[in-house]
């Protein structure tokens, strides 16, 4: 299995970004990334690997080695062309099932909220405030997910999904089994099934393309 040194080399390369770079957009101090892609610091702690796994959207334990980082290089998000900071709306979980139809009120309404981020993104991209516990401990409440409507969902993707007969849209990690789709809920300790079958009438509304977590 691969080290953490080598995955964050690898990450950063795919990226085309140095330590200087990921410092910046991650919040994290150069000289810490630098020990890190080194193999200086092997045991870091999680609030100092978090942001950099958030960036490079894999999972904690895929960037410490303890799961493989996918095969498939379609899977790395971080454009090589980075396009700087754009702004999206954040909007409501019940208006994200109508999207983009109601892109224009956001728009145009002077209390509209809007968030920045550096995620390659549509114009028609839109952030959402996670509510409830049912993504923790990856995605406590209150983060801030920025949501790109055009992508279509991959395996182990986390998306925003309509439900049949329900009036909001929630977040779910999407598993892909052949032609079967399957949403899962990440939270141990909830009494509910935790992955059910995607339905008739259900409907995919976008990935996820950046999380922000607020400390």
């Amino acid at each position: 299995m691969a080290s953490l040194s080598s995955n964050l080399k690898s990450l950063m390369g795919l990226a085309k970004i140095n330590a200087s770079e990921l410092a910046r957009r991650t919040g994290v101090a150069q000289p810490i990334i630098h020990r890190l892609s080194t193999g200086q610091n092997t045991n870091p702690k999680l609030a100092t690997i978090k942001p950099i796994s958030e960036y490079f959207m894999v999972t904690v334990s895929q960037l410490i080695g303890e799961e493989a980082l996918p095969s498939d290089k379609s899977f790395y998000r971080i454009s090589s062309e980075h396009r700087g900071w754009s702004r999206v709306p954040l909007i409501t979980w019940q208006d994200a099932t109508d999207w983009p139809g109601n892109l224009t009120r956001y728009q145009e309404a002077e209390d509209s909220v809007f968030v920045s981020t550096d995620a390659h993104v549509s114009k028609i991209a839109y952030g959402l405030k996670v509510k409830g516990c049912a993504m923790e401990p990856i995605f406590p409440e209150g983060t801030t997910i920025i949501v790109e409507p055009n992508r279509e969902a991959r395996d182990r993707d986390f998306a925003v999904v309509h439900l049949r007969g329900e009036k909001e849209a929630r977040l779910k990690q999407v598993l892909i089994d052949g032609s079967d789709f399957y949403l899962k809920s990440l939270n141990p300790d909830l009494e509910e099934v935790k992955v059910n079958q995607l339905q008739t009438g259900d409907r995919f509304l976008g990935v996820m393309a950046q999380a922000k977590v607020d400390y």
